[in-house]
């Protein structure tokens, strides 16, 4: 992996996910201020999904058609906007807008993948994407608990508007980075062959995507992952805030606990574990850690169980989430790297918009724990599908596609 092209990326990411970590760890309780209940804060946080999963595959279809750098571009600058709007909504319904129109500027983490695939090998795509979740990682470790800090333990209309202030100032700051520092990673060459080809909509790349043999699976794969973890998530706030009494800044803190371990995992011991386990090893393990993690919290046997339950799950998650991309970029040739990605950001974001509406209409009907439970049970069927075909994976992604 080229080390001077690959900096720029991760330091786009790592300031731009700081921003969206921010936000995370309040919204539901700035939807609160407008009225909203938990099954409606609930869908709000599937709201920024819901269009990602929309316009992921639009974002990395064009990054193979016109390059990975103006995608970060235009990306980025809508972000600025939507978080400008949130600060200032003077409705739910304005609100909804706002995160549903950022959830489409988020899209373009396809083209970063995309980006990360471009510019490593085969064998070295796990440790880049691990690195990617390390960038990531250490933004949800300063996102977080600085929002927290920014919002205080109670919270009102007014602390709320400052973290999107900080947020837009982040993505800003990544715009900047993007313009000056990054360099495209896909030749004239590619982008010409792509070029001639006849426009593809996001359902036929999507389809090509899940039809081709391994694709499709690890595909699928990803997309139960993500709902398990994205009902748990996504609904912590309003767990923490109801059972713990925790207000943002606590809220933020746990957050920004998982991301420390991410980064760790992710970023020192991904390569060194894919190495010497394999990433289907890896990924189906992570499943039984990650339920045990989860099991934990709901328990409520007080805060240190409950920490521990996110510890552990964090421990999972950063096993189970460089695995898959790595496995998923090794099953598509390398001109179709950006689609492919895009389909998998495609269907990691359905889960993002399905989990979190899942939780909502499960905690209106059982209550609170209700998914934490059914995250448990998601990932038991997950290991339950991979169990059995981690040797034909194995064998399978042998060799990178052609």
């Amino acid at each position: 992996m080229n080390k001077r092209l690959a900096l720029p990326i991760f330091l786009t990411v790592f300031t731009d996910l700081i921003g969206f970590g921010m936000i995370i760890t309040f919204l539901p309780l700035y939807a609160g201020q407008f009225g909203a209940s938990n099954s409606q804060a609930a869908y709000l946080m599937a709201a920024f999904s819901a269009a990602q999963f929309l316009m992921a595959p639009f974002w990395g279809r064009l990054s193979d058609r016109y390059g990975r750098r103006p995608i970060l571009i235009t990306s980025l600058s809508g972000a600025i906007l939507g978080y400008l709007v949130s600060a200032h909504a003077p409705s739910l319904a304005v609100l909804f807008a706002a995160r549903l129109f950022t959830g489409a500027m988020a899209g373009n983490l396809s083209a970063v993948q995309a980006y990360l695939a471009d510019i490593t090998t085969p064998e070295n795509r796990a440790k880049a994407m691990g690195l990617f979740g390390a960038a990531f990682g250490i933004g949800m470790i300063l996102g977080p608990a600085l929002g927290g800090a920014l919002v205080g333990h109670q919270g009102t209309t007014h602390d709320f508007v400052l973290p999107f202030y900080v947020a837009a100032g982040l993505s800003l700051t990544a715009l900047l980075m993007t313009l000056f520092w990054l360099k495209e990673s896909l030749s004239p060459e590619i982008r010409a062959t792509l070029a001639s080809r006849p426009a593809e909509s996001r359902w036929a790349s999507l389809h090509r995507a899940l039809r081709r043999p391994w694709s499709g699976f690890l595909i699928a794969v990803f997309f139960l992952l993500t709902f398990a973890f994205a009902g748990v998530e996504m609904t912590f706030v309003l767990w923490a805030s109801d059972r713990l009494a925790w207000g943002p800044s606590q809220i933020g803190y746990a957050f920004a606990g998982i991301g420390l371990v991410a980064a760790l995992i992710q970023g020192g011991m991904t390569g060194r574990l894919t190495k010497k386990f394999g990433e289907p090893l890896l990924l189906t393990a992570s499943a039984l850690i990650t339920s045990v993690g989860i099991a934990l919290i709901p328990m409520n046997l007080g805060v240190h169980l409950v920490l521990l339950g996110l510890l552990v799950m964090a421990v999972g998650k950063s096993l189970a989430l460089p695995s898959i991309l790595g496995l998923i970029s090794r099953s598509a040739p390398v001109d179709e790297q950006g689609g492919t990605l895009g389909a998998s950001q495609s269907s990691s974001s359905l889960a993002r918009t399905l989990g979190p509406a899942w939780a909502g209409w499960g905690i209106g009907l059982w209550g609170l724990n209700f998914p934490f439970w059914s995250g448990v049970f998601f990932m038991g069927l997950m290991f339950l599908i991979l169990a059995p075909n981690k040797r034909g994976l194995e064998t399978g992604l042998a060799s990178r596609p052609v």
